[in-house]
């Protein structure tokens, strides 16, 4: 006799659960116009992706996810800021508690002479979208704002940044200060972000005609060095001659003027021996 309780335990399927992890990178090269300033920038961005979870007869469960975003400057108008870090953001997604973190701690613009050219927005855009796509639904770990990056003109340009993006704050006063710090609200979820896109002065480069810009950008720079150059020694050469100039004119002045000195002091000296 077979014991029933065996019997539905073989009948039972058996799941077999893959733990996988992937990392992956990406990277483009960007072109920041300064229409104000009448400058470019080059920049190139680094965006990494990490994943773990468990693949089981083809349903994927994701435990962990995080995502960064580096832009490095590596040329441009600012020839003094390349190879500097301009902005680095990241974000995470916890799948147990279902829930998204959307910065590493700050959301910022490293270099003073970048900010207000929507290098941000466009960052942080990849965050959002990524957030968006691969955690539906999730809570959003609140986001703080501190007064101490609330200057006269951060204050409103950092609390639209956010906003842009569907993000709601409890905003406190302080010192006088109105929204001057706060903290997104609780209940907010990836579902009520928004996809928002404005950067009309950034455009992708492909890589390949990109580079090709930046060699001409070089080329011209190089031109322009050599041509300096040039400039300067055909100066140095002009200045060179004025002087060897004016030396034969001072000469050809002071020694007629030694002689005659000269020969007044012996005539002089003569007569006062006679005396």
């Amino acid at each position: 006799m077979i014991n029933k309780s065996m019997e539905d335990t073989t009948n039972v399927p058996t799941k077999f659960y893959h733990e996988y992890k992937v990392s992956e990178s990406s990277f483009e090269l960007i072109k920041v116009a300064d229409t104000q300033r009448n400058q470019e920038h080059y920049l190139l961005v680094k965006t990494t992706y990490s994943k773990l979870g468990t693949d089981s007869d083809g349903d994927s469960v994701i435990m962990t996810a995080s995502m960064s975003v580096e832009a490095h400057y590596i040329f441009g108008s600012r020839l003094n800021l390349i190879g500097q870090l301009v902005s680095e953001m990241g974000a995470s997604i916890n799948g147990f508690g279902r829930s998204t973190r959307l910065t590493n701690g700050s959301v910022m613009i490293r270099v003073e002479d970048l900010k207000g050219l929507h290098i941000g927005t466009y960052l942080f855009y990849k965050i959002v979208n990524w957030a968006i796509t691969h955690a539906p639904g999730y809570k959003i770990t609140p986001i703080s704002l501190s007064n101490c990056d609330a200057g006269e003109d951060n204050k409103d340009r950092r609390n639209a940044f956010y906003e842009h993006f569907g993000l709601v704050f409890d905003y406190r006063t302080e010192n006088g200060v109105e929204k001057a710090s706060g903290c997104s609200k609780a209940a907010l979820t990836t579902d009520d972000l928004i996809r928002y896109q404005h950067w009309p002065n950034i455009s992708v480069q492909h890589l390949h005609s990109g580079l090709k810009d930046l060699a001409h950008s070089v080329d011209r720079m190089r031109r322009s060095l050599f041509e300096a150059k040039r400039c300067v020694r055909m100066h140095v050469r002009d200045r060179n001659k004025k002087n060897r100039k004016l030396q034969i004119l001072a000469i050809c002045i002071n020694w007629p003027l030694y002689i005659f000195f000269t020969l007044i002091g012996v005539i002089v000296g003569r007569g006062l021996g006679h005396l």
